[in-house]
C-alpha cells in the first residue's frame, strides 16, 4: 500500500488542493442534490479525498448516502471496526457491496478514495472497483457483486445524493473532505485522478481533474468559494444545497498542505471530547492530563492560537510538550514533562526547571479569550499573546530546544492544551490556520509570510520590534511550510 500524505509528508506537486470542507457531525452538516438524468447509470465513478476526525470513539460514519427503502447506496466507515463499506441495495436484481478488512484510523493523514462502478461489465469481479491511494483494494470482508447491468443507485433520476450523512441525512460524517467528483458514464481508473510522486514513488498525490469528461449528472466540488460550499465546479453546474455548513467550515488543511490539528489518537489518559475537524477540546472531569498536537516541531518559527470557550473556573495550560502523557494524573506542572507551558488562570509560566512552582509572567485568562503561542527556535524562545497583545512586554520565555531520550520520549516539540492539578480545563478551540476557532469564524484574514493559514492575529509582527526588540515572521504549523521552512 502506498503512502499517504501524512502528517510529517511534505510533498511538490503541479497541482494544488487549496480548500476542503470540515464535516463536524455534532452540527449534522451535510450537502445534498437530486438527480438528474444520467449519462449511464451503469457506469460511474466517484472520486475523494478525506481525512478522519474524532478516531477515539468511532461510529459507523457515512460519506455518501443516496436513494430509499430497498434501493439505497451508501459509502460509510463501519462502526468500532473502521473498514470502508460501500453497498448498492435494489428492489430488483441484485446490488453490490464490499467491505475492507483493511482499517483507516490515522485522523492525521489524507487518504484518497476513488470506487468505479461497471455493471455492464462481463467479469463480475470488475463491476465494483474500490482505489485507495491509486492502489485497488482487493481483500475485503463482504464481497458481493451486482447483477449484469444493474443501474447504480447513486446515479439514478431523480435519486437524492448526499454527501455527508447516510440517505435522508441520517448519522452525519466527522471528517474532512476534498475535491469531491462523481464521472457520469465512465468507470475510471486512478491515474485521471491521482498519481505517484516523481521523487517520492511510494506517495500519492492528486492532479488536476479540470480535463476530464463529467458526463450529465458529474459534478467537482472544490469548496473554493466559502458563501458557497455546495458549488460545482464542473462545468454542470449540478450545485449541491448545504445544510448546516458555514463559510467556517472552508479550511485549508488539504491534501496538498496538511496542517497540524490536536490528536485524539493520545486522549488515552486525558478523555478529552474532540469536535470540529478535531481542533475544539471539551476536558472530561476526571483526569488533570493534556492532549497534543498532530505536528512536530525541531527547528524553525511557528505560530498557532486559540479561543478559550469555557474557562471552568479551572487553569489551563498552553504551550509545547515533548511528552505525552503516561497516567492519570500526569499533569504539566508535573516536572517529570519536558515542557514550556503558560498558565490562563494566574499568568505564569512553567519551563522545566520552575520545579511546579511556576514563574510570573503575564495576565490571566477567562472565557473569550484569545490566546497566540509564538514559538522561535533559532533564538530559543517561545511567547505568548492575549488578545492580541504580546505579553510580558515581548520579552520570551528561553527554552532549551534540544532533547534527549530522558526529556519525555518524543525528541521532539508538540503543541499541548492541559491543565495543573484540576480536573476539568473547561473546552478550547484551537486555530493552526484553517481560519476559524470551531464554528467560530477567525474574523480576519491574517495569512503567515509564505501566503499560509488564515488567522484572526498576525503570526509576523509586520516589520515592528514585537519580540525581544527584534522583527520576526512565524509560520503557520503545516506540511508545506515544513518541507520548506524546517520543523
Amino acid at each position: 500500500m502506498p503512502l499517504i500524505l501524512g502528517a510529517q509528508s511534505a510533498v511538490a506537486t503541479g497541482y494544488n488542493i487549496d480548500n476542503s470542507c470540515r464535516f463536524n457531525s455534532g452540527d449534522s452538516a451535510k450537502l445534498n442534490i437530486t438527480q438528474g438524468t444520467p449519462t449511464d447509470d451503469l457506469k460511474w465513478t466517484i472520486s475523494f479525498w478525506f481525512k478522519k476526525v474524532n478516531d477515539i470513539t468511532p461510529a459507523t460514519q457515512y460519506f455518501m448516502g443516496a436513494g430509499s427503502g430497498s434501493d439505497t447506496f451508501f459509502i460509510r466507515t463501519e462502526n468500532t471496526a473502521d473498514n470502508l463499506d460501500i453497498e448498492g441495495l435494489a428492489s430488483s436484481g441484485t446490488g453490490g457491496r464490499i467491505v475492507t478488512t483493511q482499517k483507516f484510523r490515522d485522523p492525521s493523514s489524507w487518504y484518497h478514495f476513488m470506487y468505479a462502478y461497471d455493471s455492464a461489465n462481463g467479469t463480475a469481479g470488475d463491476r465494483m472497483k474500490m482505489f485507495i491511494n491509486g492502489t485497488e483494494v482487493t481483500a475485503f470482508a463482504t464481497d458481493t457483486n451486482p447483477t449484469l447491468n444493474q443501474p447504480g443507485v447513486a446515479n439514478t433520476d431523480s435519486v437524492v445524493l448526499y454527501i455527508g450523512s447516510a440517505a435522508a441525512g441520517a448519522e452525519a460524517l466527522d471528517a474532512y473532505m476534498a475535491d469531491i467528483i462523481l464521472i457520469d458514464g465512465l468507470a475510471l481508473t486512478p491515474s485521471s485522478f491521482g498519481e505517484f510522486n516523481e521523487d517520492s514513488p511510494t506517495i500519492w498525490q492528486p492532479i488536476d481533474p479540470s480535463g476530464l469528461t463529467f458526463g450529465d449528472n458529474g459534478f467537482w466540488l472544490d469548496f473554493a468559494d466559502s458563501a458557497a460550499l455546495g458549488n460545482d465546479v464542473s462545468g454542470n453546474n449540478n450545485d449541491f444545497t448545504p445544510a448546516n455548513l458555514a463559510a467556517a467550515d472552508q479550511c485549508q488543511d488539504s491534501p496538498t498542505n496538511n496542517f497540524c490539528t490536536m490528536n485524539p489518537l493520545d486522549n488515552y489518559w486525558r478523555a478529552s471530547v474532540f469536535t470540529y475537524g478535531n481542533n475544539t477540546l471539551t476536558g472530561s472531569t476526571s483526569n488533570n492530563n493534556f492532549n497534543t498536537g498532530t505536528l512536530a516541531m525541531t527547528a524553525g518559527k511557528w505560530y498557532w492560537e486559540a479561543l478559550i470557550v469555557d474557562a471552568n473556573d479551572a487553569n489551563q495550560f498552553w504551550g509545547i510538550v515533548a511528552s505525552t502523557p503516561t497516567s492519570a494524573n500526569d499533569h504539566l506542572v508535573d516536572t517529570t514533562n519536558s515542557k514550556y507551558i503558560y498558565d490562563g488562570s494566574n499568568g505564569n509560566v512553567y519551563p522545566p526547571a520552575s520545579g511546579g512552582s511556576g514563574v510570573s509572567y503575564g495576565d490571566t485568562y477567562t472565557t473569550g479569550d484569545y490566546v497566540a503561542i509564538y514559538l522561535d527556535f533559532d533564538n530559543s524562545k517561545i511567547y505568548f499573546s492575549k488578545n492580541g497583545v504580546i505579553q510580558n512586554s515581548g520579552t520570551g520565555v528561553t527554552f532549551t530546544p534540544s532533547l534527549s531520550t530522558s526529556d519525555g520520549g518524543l525528541g521532539q516539540w508538540t503543541p499541548v492544551l492541559g491543565n495543573g492539578a484540576i480536573t476539568n480545563f473547561g473546552a478550547c478551540s484551537w486555530n493552526f490556520g484553517n481560519g476559524s476557532f470551531g464554528s467560530t469564524s477567525a474574523g480576519a484574514t491574517n495569512a503567515d509570510a509564505n501566503g499560509y493559514g488564515v488567522f484572526k492575529y498576525s503570526p509576523n509582527d509586520g516589520g515592528s520590534a514585537s519580540f525581544d526588540g527584534s522583527a520576526k515572521d512565524f509560520l503557520a504549523l503545516c506540511t508545506k511550510n515544513m518541507g520548506s521552512d524546517g520543523g
